[in-house]
C-alpha cells in the first residue's frame, strides 16, 4: 500500500509532466495554425492526447477531499466522463493523416485510457465507500 506521501508526490509528477505535454503540444498547434515558423503535423494533437492521458492517470493519486465527497460519487462520475472522454474528441477529429508515428501514439493513448478507465472505477468504488461510511457517522450521530 503507498502512503500518502508518495500518492502526492506521484499525483504532482504525473500532472507535470502531463500538463508540459499537453501545453507544449497546444502551443505548437497553434504556431502552426498562425505561422509558417513550424511545420503542421499530426503528432501535435496526438501528443496533446498523451499529455491528457498522463494527467488523468495521476488524478487517479490525488486524495479524495471532504468537498468532493459532500457532492457525491455522481458528480465525480459525471464530471470525469465529461472531461475525460468528450473533450480529447475534437483533437482526434483534428487529426488529417493518419501516418505510421500517429497510429502508433494512437495506440499508446487508447492503452492509456483503457488504464485510466479502469482508474476510474475504482476511484469510484473508493468514493462510494467514503460516501456511505460519511453517511453512516451522520447517521450514528
Amino acid at each position: 500500500m503507498m502512503t500518502e506521501k508518495t500518492k502526492k508526490i506521484l499525483y504532482r509528477t504525473l500532472l507535470t509532466i502531463g500538463l508540459v505535454l499537453l501545453f507544449g503540444a497546444f502551443i505548437c498547434v497553434l504556431i502552426t495554425d498562425w505561422s509558417d515558423a513550424l511545420p503542421k503535423s499530426d503528432l501535435y494533437f496526438t501528443t496533446m492526447l498523451l499529455g491528457w492521458g498522463i494527467c488523468w492517470i495521476g488524478n487517479y493519486f490525488q486524495p479524495i477531499s471532504a468537498k468532493e465527497l459532500e457532492n457525491g460519487p455522481g458528480c465525480f462520475l459525471t464530471l470525469n466522463i465529461l472531461l475525460f472522454y468528450l473533450l480529447p474528441m475534437g483533437w482526434i477529429h483534428n487529426i488529417e493523416h493518419f501516418t505510421t508515428p500517429v497510429v502508433i501514439m494512437l495506440a499508446i493513448c487508447a492503452v492509456l485510457y483503457i488504464v485510466n478507465s479502469f482508474l476510474f472505477y475504482k476511484k469510484y468504488q473508493q468514493f462510494k465507500a467514503l460516501s456511505s461510511e460519511d453517511e453512516d457517522e451522520k447517521k450514528q450521530e
